[in-house]
């Protein structure tokens, strides 16, 4: 079956508009990327109690049998305070999450991650810090492991 002459002109004619207009909107959102470098955990807190996290090492100790349900992760990084950042956590079941209001900091900007820990495969973490910028560009980091410990 042929299409009629004009309607194969109409639809020729949304192609390339819509081809030209993916062209251009990737032009127009081409800004620079956000800054998403020096990702470090800063702290963990389960059950409202606080672990301090320091010197970047990836071992905390924490008695996973504590009462709560949830694991807190804050999260350090530098990036522009306004950028919208995802979570992805390999291994186990995949989590994501996208965070918004995200704290400015001297050394950057700090947001919190909170899973619960049923989902904690192992009790291992790694983290994925997707951003992306009000301009459209984006950036990714690998935050270090971080494995309770009984």
């Amino acid at each position: 079956m042929k299409l009629p002459d004009f309607l194969t002109r109409i639809f020729l004619g949304l192609l390339t508009l819509c081809i030209l207009n993916l062209d251009l909107g990737s032009i127009v959102n081409a800004g620079p990327a956000p800054i998403l470098t020096g990702a470090r955990f800063v702290y963990l807190a389960v059950g409202g109690n606080e672990y301090l996290y320091p010197n970047n090492r990836n071992k905390v100790i924490c008695p996973t049998e504590l009462d709560g349900e949830y694991v807190d992760i804050m999260v350090e990084f530098k990036g522009y305070p306004n950028q919208s950042v995802t979570f992805i956590r390999q291994g186990g079941i995949a989590l994501k999450k996208t965070i918004n209001s995200i704290t400015p900091t001297k050394n950057g900007v700090r947001t919190l991650y909170r899973i619960k820990k049923e989902d904690m495969s192992g009790g291992y973490i790694i983290l994925t810090l997707d951003a992306k910028g009000a301009n459209g560009g984006s950036a990714s980091a690998s935050v270090e492991g971080l494995r309770l410990i009984p």
